[in-house]
């Protein structure tokens, strides 16, 4: 196998559809123990009221923080550093970038406004879809930005546009959300943390599948081979 056919693999070994028929049993024994109206109360069948709240918590301040990034470019065609870019890493998220990303910037003098801005989008959308009890997939998030709908909420498609054209992906966001907010989950803190919210999170009634992040990036389509931040970026130290 070649090193790219072995990176598919996640520990070198198990491939994508072994990785899928686990998850399939797993939630399957889930289900056994549940009556048919205590799934039903779970979004597609798996994303728990609690797992979803946190999602929505961590989509939006991700996106709150980033366009108060945004709103730090002073003049139109101004470029920010990726020094700049990594020192307020906790709020740009470059860290969930792949590298090969962040050099194409360094190759372009910096980041454009427009670039953070289209990020941004991508995790205001990721709140949009859980706000309306709706998985957000890498399959729909995609779409919905390059088509500028969904349900009811209208998008700037241009900004998605840029967004891909740098080398920005829907996924990247995704991975973001999904390993941030297992981190607070488990940890206690990664952007924001747990016991702030707790109150807000715990209203809704403890679940089985609350803590099953293996399960929601299946289902929302993020992989070891599309997606694996926070990236360390050692190679950019001379930028």
């Amino acid at each position: 196998m070649t090193h790219g056919e072995i990176a598919g693999y996640t520990d070198g070994w198990l491939s994508p559809r072994l990785s899928e028929m686990f998850i399939a049993a797993k939630l399957k024994k889930i289900h056994k123990s549940m009556t048919h109206g205590e799934i039903a109360g779970y979004t597609d069948g798996w994303l728990s009221p609690r797992l979803s709240e946190m999602f929505i918590i961590t989509a939006e301040l991700i996106h709150e923080d980033m366009m108060g990034f945004v709103d730090t470019y002073r003049r139109k065609g101004q470029m920010k550093s990726l020094n700049k870019c990594i020192e307020y890493m906790d709020v740009t998220r470059v860290d969930y970038l792949p590298t090969s990303v962040l050099l194409a910037q360094c190759n372009r003098d910096g980041f454009e406004k427009a670039f953070f801005e289209a990020y941004a989008y991508t995790f205001k959308t990721i709140a949009d879809y859980l706000h309306r009890s709706r998985v957000p997939t890498l399959k729909s998030v995609h779409r919905a930005l390059l088509t500028g709908r969904v349900d009811d909420m209208e998008y700037d498609t241009r900004k998605y546009e840029h967004f891909i054209e740098m080398g920005g992906r829907a996924e990247y966001a995704l991975d973001a959300v999904l390993t941030i907010t297992q981190n607070v989950l488990f940890n206690g803190q990664d952007t924001w943390s747990y016991s702030e919210y707790q109150d807000e999170i715990e209203a809704f009634e403890e679940t089985p599948l609350d803590d099953c992040f293996d399960i929601a990036r299946s289902k929302m389509g993020i992989t070891n081979v599309n997606a694996h931040g926070p990236y360390e970026h050692d190679i950019l130290e001379n930028y």
